[in-house]
């Protein structure tokens, strides 16, 4: 009886000095984070394991400028880069939606437009690919094509930009 019992608790020992904390135990210790004021929590066990989890302080717009790294939970980090400085007389047409580019309605066809063409808002100038369907891309303004970013038959996101349109003074 008495080894049984000391089997039973050498067992218990091995158990609780080899525990490690799970994916799912993170993920609970990340939620309670998120749900109270605690800025964070720190785990050690005797072997020298270490976690601390970290909220993040809020970072105001102003504060991000040129490029800079945000560290945000240990060593996760995430780099702002400032904008580059935005040119009014140069537009450019995003993909209304997620898919292929196309530059021509129909395949093997002339691309609807090219560098150092002319376009007229409201001119179809490429289709987006969906679910074996043709969606048009307009213009979104009259002037000279200065560069088409993407290829005929590449993947494009929602959002992306296509192409970019020097503007023609009114």
């Amino acid at each position: 009886m008495a080894r049984e019992r000391a089997a039973r608790t050498n067992g218990m020992r091995e158990s609780v000095e080899t525990r490690t904390l799970s994916v799912a135990d993170v993920r609970k210790l990340i939620r309670l984070l998120k749900r109270t004021d605690i800025s964070e929590i720190s785990i050690e066990d005797d072997r020298g394991m270490k976690l601390t989890l970290r909220k993040p302080a809020p970072v105001s717009l102003g504060e991000v400028a040129g490029s800079e790294v945000v560290d945000l939970v240990g060593n996760l980090t995430v780099v702002a880069e400032a904008e580059p400085a935005h040119d009014d007389s140069v537009v450019e047409v995003t993909s209304p939606m997620v898919g292929v580019f196309r530059s021509a309605m129909k395949s093997g066809a002339k691309p609807l437009v090219a560098a150092d063409g002319s376009v007229r808002k409201g001119q179809v100038i490429a289709a987006i690919e969906s679910l074996h369907v043709y969606n048009e891309v307009e213009s979104s303004a009259t002037g000279k094509v200065r560069e088409v970013l993407v290829h005929d038959g590449d993947a494009v996101e929602f959002g992306q930009p296509l192409v970019r349109i020097e503007r023609v003074p009114a």
